[in-house]
């Protein structure tokens, strides 16, 4: 019931950041661990699937996408904050002209890392960086609508696209440098292409004993076809993963999950452009240039 009633005030844009932005302190406050990926790089999908392992693993009955809300009144368990970190505690923008919130993504293309997260473990989740300037012109465009036009090569060029993509990548990969005993770095692609031997990966940092049949499992419930399912029908009780438009994939949280798919969006002079400022500008670790 207080689920309910959670997700009819986040239909309230005010409620919601609000409450993100406390919950923020709260995940801080009781979180052992953290995962952070910039968004479009998959944390729902791993988010999913490491609530399933808890769930099947820990016989806890009700998923939450919030985990430390799922473990909570369970010491035992392995607390883990998911968060994006490209914005304040309490960030938020208004647009005053349409009148109305656009949600925590800012303008800027600063990114920092807040002193309390530098202490904790950490699960860096990355991704191909065309593949995610796609999938965020797509987001800020169908879901939130963040961005008014509907030019992905003007998209490109804005400071809050690619070049926060590329800033946010090598800060935290300089803080794990610092630290790399307590960081786990997990590539979409090898997600992809060997999903249930990477879920294992990050089960065996956060200290869960997960079986090969509770991590098969939760491999299929992560299934793209399931995840869509889940996102119509609203399975999880959260805006977070709820379709904006049934009937228009691309507004979907869960569009297309492919690799290299910004082939299947941009001209030949975008690719170079994005693979040239990739070569100039990430670095060399991720093996996206």
């Amino acid at each position: 019931m207080l689920k309910v009633i959670k997700d009819v005030g986040f239909r309230f844009a005010p409620f919601r950041y609000v409450y993100r932005g406390f919950f923020r302190i709260y995940s801080d406050k009781v979180s052992d661990t953290v995962m952070v990926s910039f968004p479009k790089s998959g944390h729902t999908w791993l988010r999913v699937m490491l609530a399933k392992v808890i769930s099947l693993h820990y016989d806890i009955k009700k998923l939450d996408l919030d985990l430390v809300l799922m473990v909570r009144g369970r010491p035992k368990i392995p607390r883990i904050a998911i968060n994006h970190e490209i914005a304040p505690t309490f960030g938020v923008n208004f647009d005053l002209k349409q009148k109305k919130f656009l949600g925590a993504y800012g303008r800027s293309d600063v990114v920092s890392i807040r002193p309390v997260l530098r202490t904790k473990k950490t699960i860096f989740l990355v991704r191909d960086p065309r593949d995610v300037v796609v999938s965020l012109f797509f987001h800020l465009t169908k879901r939130n609508k963040f961005y008014n036009s509907s030019d992905i090569s003007r998209f490109l060029q804005e400071r809050f696209s690619l070049s926060k993509i590329i800033n946010y990548m090598n800060l935290w990969h300089r803080e794990m440098q610092r630290r790399p005993d307590q960081f786990l770095l997990v590539k979409y692609e090898d997600l992809q292409k060997d999903t249930a031997g990477q879920l294992k990966r990050v089960t065996d940092f956060l200290g869960i004993d997960a079986s090969p049949d509770v991590i098969m499992e939760a491999v299929h419930f992560g299934s793209v076809d399931n995840m869509r399912k889940m996102e119509r029908s609203d399975s999880f009780i959260d805006y977070r993963l709820r379709a904006k438009n049934k009937n228009d994939v691309e507004s979907y949280k869960v569009r297309k999950a492919k690799v290299g798919g910004y082939n299947d969006y941009l001209s030949p002079a975008d690719i170079s452009y994005l693979n040239g400022r990739l070569e100039a500008e990430l670095h060399p670790d991720f093996g996206y240039r």
